[in-house]
C-alpha cells in the first residue's frame, strides 16, 4: 500500500499538474486547466467527487489550484495521480481549438418587406 506520500511528493509533475503539497490523505496541486476557468473548476470538483475514495476536492481557479482529500486505504497516491491527470485531460482545451476562431453564428434571418406601396413617394 503506498503510504499517501510515496509518488506524490511535492514537484512531482504530471502531463496536466504538479504537486506542490502532499500528506497521507491529501494532495494539493497546481494546473493551469482550471487557471482562471471557474467552470472548468466546478466540473474537476464534481467529476473527482463523483469517485468513491475521494471525500473532498476543493479548486480556486484565481490560483489555478486543487486540493483533493482522499482515503489512502481505498485509492494509493500514485492511482490518484493517474486519475486526476486523465480527468484534467479531459477537461482541458484541445490544443487544435487554441487561438481558432469561434464558429459563425448565423445572422438571424430578416424577411424582406415591399414598402412599395404603389403610390410613389
Amino acid at each position: 500500500m503506498d503510504s499517501g506520500a510515496g509518488i506524490a511528493t511535492a514537484g512531482t509533475i504530471g502531463g496536466h499538474y504538479r504537486v506542490l503539497h502532499a500528506l497521507r490523505r491529501r494532495v494539493r496541486l497546481y494546473t493551469p486547466v482550471v487557471l482562471k476557468d471557474r467552470e472548468r473548476a466546478y466540473l474537476l470538483e464534481i467529476l473527482l467527487t463523483k469517485h468513491p475514495a475521494i471525500a473532498r476536492v476543493r479548486a480556486v481557479p484565481e490560483l489555478g489550484s486543487v486540493a483533493v482529500q482522499f482515503d489512502p486505504v481505498r485509492i494509493t497516491a500514485g492511482s490518484l495521480l493517474v486519475l486526476i491527470d486523465r480527468v484534467l485531460g479531459n477537461l482541458a482545451p484541445r490544443a487544435d481549438a487554441v487561438g481558432a476562431p469561434a464558429p459563425a453564428v448565423p445572422s438571424p434571418v430578416i424577411p424582406a418587406v415591399d414598402f412599395s406601396d404603389g403610390h410613389g413617394a
